[in-house]
């Protein structure tokens, strides 16, 4: 997998449902359509990106993050998560 995507449809948070999400809020739940099949769809985070900026068929690009939770701690695990890619940097333009 290249690790290109496009967003295909996001909501952002802006209220924790949960006490360990509480440090995250505003942020941006997303299913991104990968681009070597677009009928495959992951669910994940948008990073590094005010929620308004969010458009549909933005280009993406697969990143790993730690993921943890003040609830849990000591405890992280590495998660797929995407920022917005520039267009030259899309597979086959860089």
């Amino acid at each position: 997998m290249s690790g290109d995507a496009t967003l295909f449809s996001w909501a952002v948070v802006r209220r924790a449902f949960l006490p360990a999400f509480a440090e995250m809020v505003p942020f941006v739940t997303a299913l991104v359509a990968l681009v070597e099949d677009p009928a495959v769809r992951l669910c994940s985070y948008i990073v590094d990106i005010e929620p308004s900026s969010c458009a549909r068929k933005a280009p993406l690009r697969v990143a790993f993050r730690p993921l943890s939770f003040p609830t849990v701690p000591d405890r992280a695990v590495t998660v797929p998560v995407f920022t917005v890619a520039l267009a030259t940097t899309q597979r086959g333009t860089a």
